[in-house]
C-alpha cells in the first residue's frame, strides 16, 4: 500500500514554521528628545523648597533668566556653581546670597 503525500499540507506546514516579516523585524524605539521649553514647563510645576541644589536651567526658569544669562554669571564667577560628574549645580544658599547682595 502506497502512501500518498498531500504537498499542498506540507507547504502550509512549512510556511506557518517560518517567521514573519514583522516578527523577525525590530522596531527600535524612538526617544523623543524634549525640549526646553517643555523641560521649563515641568521645572515650573515643581517645588524647589526643600531642593539643597540646582539646575542652572531650575534657576534661569524660577528667576525668570535666559538660560544663556546663568551661565554667563556662572563663567563670571558672580554665581558661584559646582560640577557634579558632566553638570553644573548652583548651591541655594549661594543663590540666595548673589540675589541678595544684587538686592542690597
Amino acid at each position: 500500500m502506497k502512501q500518498i503525500i498531500d504537498t499542498k499540507k506540507i507547504e502550509n506546514a512549512a510556511s506557518a514554521a517560518e517567521p514573519t516579516l514583522a516578527a523577525t523585524t525590530r522596531i527600535p524605539k524612538i526617544r523623543r528628545r524634549i525640549s526646553i521649553a517643555e523641560r521649563m514647563c515641568e521645572i515650573a510645576k515643581k517645588d524647589l523648597s526643600n531642593m539643597p541644589f540646582f539646575t542652572l536651567l531650575e534657576v534661569a526658569v524660577h528667576m525668570r533668566f535666559s538660560l544663556r544669562t546663568i551661565q554667563r554669571l556662572v563663567a563670571k564667577k558672580e554665581l558661584r556653581a559646582y560640577r557634579f560628574s558632566n553638570s553644573l549645580r548652583i548651591k541655594k544658599q549661594d543663590l540666595l546670597s548673589y540675589i541678595n547682595a544684587r538686592c542690597a
